[in-house]
C-alpha cells in the first residue's frame, strides 16, 4: 500500500483465470459506433468469476503490512480522512463489490465477470479503443499528483461512460442528457458514495472519475446541444485535459476555469532540513477536499467549498537518514497549505477545518493558521518550534522560487471499472 496518496483504486487485476474468449463482434461494432472509432485490433478478453475476484480483493487486504497502514495514517489519518476505529484491511474487498468490470492498459486486456451486462462490456471495449488511439498510459502518466490523477481519470472513465450511456440509449442523445446534467451527476456521486460502508476517502476514484467524468464528455462533445462531436472528445486526452477536479467541476457548471495557484512549500527552512526531509509532495485537491467534510456537510456546507479552491499543497516530512529513500521514511509530520477564492472562504474553511480536528480529538499538536486567502495545517511528532517555522514558511513563500517537485505515486488500491 502506497498511503501517501490520498486516493484508494483498484490497479491491476488479481486472480485472473485462464479462461479467454473472443471478443463478442456485435458489441465490439457497437462500441466503435457509440465512440465514433474504429478498431485497430481486438483486445484481449478473460472471464473471472465476481467471487473470486472479491475474495482475492480481501486476501490482499489482510495482508497489508503494519507499516502500511501505520503511514496511511499518519498522512490521511492526520487530515483526518481514516477514522482512529476502522479497520484499514476492509477496504480493499468492499470496494471490489462495486466493480463491474475493467480494462488493463498495461496488459491491453478487458476482464469480465460472469453475466456481465453488455453496457458494462461496451463501455470496456470504449478503453480498448482509448488506448489504441489515445494511449491511456501516456496519459495517465502526465498526472502529477492525486489530484490531477483523478482528473485525468475523469476523462477516459467519462468518455467511457458517456458512450455506454449512449450505446444503451441506441443513439438516442435526448434520453442521454438527464443522467449527465450536473444534477444528476451530484446524484450519482452521493448515491455511490451511500452504497458502500467505507470511509468517502477510500470511494474518492469511483465517486468522481464516473458521475463528473461523463458530465464533462457530455458537455465537451455536444450532447446537451443535440450534438456528438468526437473531436472534442478527442481533445480532452490531449491540449484539453483538465487540470484539477475543481477544473472538471467547473467545466460541468459551464463557469469559468480559475488557473491554480502556487502555494506551500518551496524548499524546507534550513534549520527544519537539517534534522528532517521531504518524503513526498501532492495535491490534495477539490474533490477529496469536499469528502474530508462530506459526513458533516449539513453543519459545514461542505459542497460550497468545491469550486471556490484555487490550489493546495499536502508535503510529507520524515527524518533525515540519508541511508533511507524518501519512500521508505515514515512520515513524523505533514504541512498542508491551501489556497483559496478569497479571504471569507479561506476564513470558513479553517473554521471548518478546525471543527473537523477538534473532532478527531487525537491529542496531536498541531498549528493551523490563515493569512489572507490561505490556510497552513502542520500536524506531526515534531517540537513546535519547528512546526511554527515550517508554517511561517508556507504561508510567506518567495514567489521567485518554483514549488517542490510533485512526485506523483501510483495509488495504492485501483479501481478500474
Amino acid at each position: 500500500m502506497n498511503s501517501r496518496l490520498a486516493l484508494l483504486v483498484l490497479v491491476g487485476l488479481v486472480g485472473c483465470t485462464s479462461d479467454e474468449r473472443d471478443i463478442d463482434a456485435d458489441l465490439a461494432r457497437a462500441a466503435e459506433r457509440a465512440r465514433e472509432l474504429p478498431f485497430l485490433r481486438a483486445p484481449r478478453v478473460e472471464r473471472q468469476t465476481r467471487a473470486s475476484y472479491i475474495a482475492a480483493a480481501e486476501e490482499r487486504g489482510r495482508s497489508e503490512s503494519d507499516e502500511d497502514i501505520a503511514e496511511l495514517r499518519a498522512v490521511h489519518g492526520r487530515l483526518g480522512f481514516v477514522p482512529k476505529d476502522y479497520d484499514v484491511r476492509k477496504a480493499r474487498g468492499e470496494v471490489a463489490r462495486i466493480v463491474g468490470a475493467s480494462y488493463s492498459a498495461e496488459r491491453k486486456t478487458i476482464t469480465l465477470f460472469e453475466n456481465t451486462p453488455d453496457q458494462v462490456y461496451v463501455h470496456e471495449l470504449v478503453h480498448a479503443l482509448q488506448d489504441q488511439h489515445l494511449g491511456l498510459q501516456a496519459f495517465d502518466d502526465e498526472a502529477t499528483s492525486t489530484d490531477a490523477f483523478l482528473a485525468r481519470r475523469a476523462v477516459s472513465e467519462g468518455d467511457a461512460t458517456l458512450a455506454d450511456a449512449r450505446f444503451a440509449a441506441e443513439g438516442d442523445l435526448r434520453r442521454v442528457q438527464g443522467n449527465l446534467d450536473l444534477p444528476g451527476a451530484e446524484q450519482r456521486a452521493e448515491t455511490l458514495l451511500s452504497s458502500v460502508p467505507t470511509p468517502a476517502y477510500f470511494l474518492a476514484y469511483p465517486s468522481f472519475v464516473y458521475p463528473y467524468g461523463s458530465s464533462l464528455a457530455a458537455r465537451a462533445a455536444g450532447v446537451f446541444d443535440g450534438q456528438f462531436v468526437r473531436e472534442r472528445l478527442d481533445a480532452l486526452f490531449a491540449d484539453d485535459a483538465p487540470k484539477s477536479t475543481e477544473e472538471v467541476i467547473r467545466r460541468v457548471e459551464q463557469r469559468e476555469v480559475d488557473p491554480i495557484e502556487p502555494v506551500g512549500l518551496a524548499a524546507l527552512p534550513k534549520d527544519v532540513a537539517t534534522d528532517f526531509d521531504v518524503v513526498s509532495v501532492d495535491c490534495v485537491g477539490a474533490w477529496q477536499t469536499y469528502l474530508l467534510f462530506r459526513d458533516r456537510q449539513a453543519s459545514l456546507g461542505a459542497r460550497s467549498l468545491v469550486t471556490q479552491w484555487d490550489g493546495d499543497q499536502l508535503v510529507v516530512i520524515g527524518e533525515r537518514d540519508p541511508s533511507i529513500p524518501p519512500k521508505r521514511k515514515a512520515p513524523v509530520a505533514i504541512v498542508w497549505t491551501s489556497i483559496w477564492e478569497n479571504d471569507d472562504v479561506a476564513a470558513a474553511f479553517a473554521r471548518r477545518f478546525e471543527e473537523l480536528q477538534d473532532a478527531l480529538a487525537d491529542g496531536e499538536d498541531m498549528i493551523l493558521e490563515r493569512e489572507g486567502k490561505q490556510v497552513v495545517f502542520v500536524k506531526g511528532a515534531i517540537d513546535a518550534v519547528k512546526m511554527r517555522t515550517l508554517a511561517d514558511a508556507a504561508l510567506r513563500r518567495p514567489p521567485v522560487l518554483p514549488p517542490l517537485a510533485t512526485r506523483r505515486k501510483s495509488p495504492h488500491v485501483v479501481h478500474p471499472f
